[in-house]
């Protein structure tokens, strides 16, 4: 009797990690209201959350991030960002 074992790894269909965070000017810089980075917290690029020069030209060059109106969105635009299956 043959017997074969199938396992998914699943850690590529979902990003690790994942900070999700409330964009500090609700937007007008940012992509949208609430952001999520593919990083650990500690790591997040400096002046995402500047003052206002400072965001505003961070998130004109940046582009690795998800956004949307709620974490939900947000999270969903960054797999999408990152051509992760679903």
């Amino acid at each position: 009797m043959n017997m074969t074992e199938t396992i998914l790894d699943t850690s590529a269909l979902e990003p690790y990690p994942v900070t999700i965070v409330l964009s500090r000017y609700g937007g007008v810089y940012e992509p949208g209201q609430w952001l999520a980075f593919n990083l650990d917290a500690n790591d997040l690029p400096e002046d995402w959350d500047g003052d206002d020069g400072e965001c505003q030209d961070f998130w004109q060059g940046y582009d690795k991030a998800g956004s949307g109106e709620s974490p939900a969105e947000a999270y969903a635009d960054l797999v999408r960002i990152l051509n992760l299956p679903r």
